[in-house]
């Protein structure tokens, strides 16, 4: 059997780096990866070419300059990048950004005749609360659906790297008892393989998650990795709400913690392992990352 050709839009990032290594590593099935990369000549094109990639020039912006890339595919993976376009004070613009940039790769895929298309999604939480950069990908959702795309909207979670930001303790800014749908966004690529493998995942949605967490789980989980005691900031309901009111922290990072407290972000973690049972939980990722122990070793 010849390779099916997967198309991944965002091969230079975590998740299209992730969808490259575990098509590129199947053991069931054999993939031929092309990724779009406005240049070749990056550190992580060449990255993704080590692997085993071939690249294909092209920018989001720019249908027309990575077209010809998807003639001949069985699947694409999509995911746009809203915090590229993002300054902290222009969320609409961001956020029409990437439903242009996703939905133009979905209408190019659908017109070469692409047979499934995995998307990295978010949900919508509106109109409890608005949240651009969820709303965006929820917008490009609609968009599949109104297509008729053969498609499985793959909806991820928190990434479990998120800690490594920053310094002093686990740092997010609400109680530490707030539970947290996450993953090792590394791993995403085990998910998006699994319904390109299967085909009555098209029309479905599928969900990637290895851990519902509080901060102060994490806390007791890093401290038994790195052997020493780490803490949880720990603020209170009222503390968190004050944040924004008072400007102290970027508006749209704070919605994305006001799903966290609201508890409007769930996962259901246990369906996610039946998909993928490989998957991480917190502690097992932070003892297989380097990084935790010099953030906070």
């Amino acid at each position: 059997m010849s390779p099916r050709k997967v198309v991944v839009f965002g091969i230079t990032g975590v998740q299209g780096m992730s969808v490259a290594r575990a098509l590129l590593s199947d053991p069931e099935q054999e993939w031929a990866v092309v990724g779009i990369t406005r240049d070749a000549g990056s550190r992580g094109s060449k990255a993704a070419a080590e692997l085993g990639v071939t690249l294909a020039q092209g920018d989001l912006d720019d249908p027309a300059s990575y077209a010809p890339a998807l003639e001949g595919a069985y699947g694409a993976f999509i995911n746009a990048n809203y915090w590229a376009t993002y300054r902290g004070d222009n969320a609409a613009e961001a956020k029409a950004t990437e439903i242009k940039q996703s939905s133009s790769a979905v209408d190019a895929a659908l017109a070469a005749g692409v047979k499934h298309i995995v998307y990295s999604a978010l949900e919508s939480f509106a109109p409890a609360q608005e949240l651009p950069h969820f709303d965006s990908k929820a917008a490009v959702v609609a968009h599949l659906k109104k297509a008729g795309a053969p498609a499985t909207p793959l909806y991820t979670s928190l990434y479990y790297s998120n800690i490594l930001l920053g310094s002093g303790p686990v740092d997010f800014p609400f109680p530490a008892d707030i539970v947290i749908p996450a993953f090792d966004a590394g791993q995403v690529g085990l998910w998006a393989r699994a319904a390109l493998r299967d085909p009555t995942w098209i029309g479905k949605d599928m969900y990637a998650a290895g851990d519902n967490i509080t901060a102060g789980e994490m806390a007791r989980a890093l401290s038994d990795v790195v052997g020493k005691p780490v803490q949880a900031r720990d603020l209170s309901r009222e503390e968190f709400y004050a944040l924004d009111k008072d400007g102290k922290i970027d508006h749209e990072l704070w919605l994305n913690y006001l799903a966290i407290v609201e508890g409007r972000w769930k996962r259901d973690v246990q369906a996610s392992r039946e998909i993928v049972p490989e998957a991480w939980d917190f502690k097992t990722w932070a003892e297989n990352t380097p990084g935790v122990k010099v953030r906070f070793g």
